[in-house]
């Protein structure tokens, strides 16, 4: 909601930290993408299915970001 257009154009004020959220949004989605990996490398198989749910969920919300 607070990476919408009309919203940054509103309310002008929070500016730096609008820009601050979505940097700590970044980092979170950088760290999530690594401990995905590293579960990847250790979930037994009968915790596949979970994962899988757990990385298209990512992507999913990744997307939601506009993070490529």
């Amino acid at each position: 909601a607070f990476f919408v257009k009309d919203y940054v154009l509103s309310h002008p004020e929070d500016g730096e930290k609008i820009a601050r959220l979505r940097e700590l949004m970044l980092e979170q989605a950088q760290i999530l993408e690594f401990g995905l990996a590293v579960h990847e490398k250790f979930v037994p198989q009968d915790m596949r299915p979970l994962h899988k749910k757990l990385v298209d969920q990512f992507f999913v919300m990744k997307s939601s970001f506009g993070i490529q």
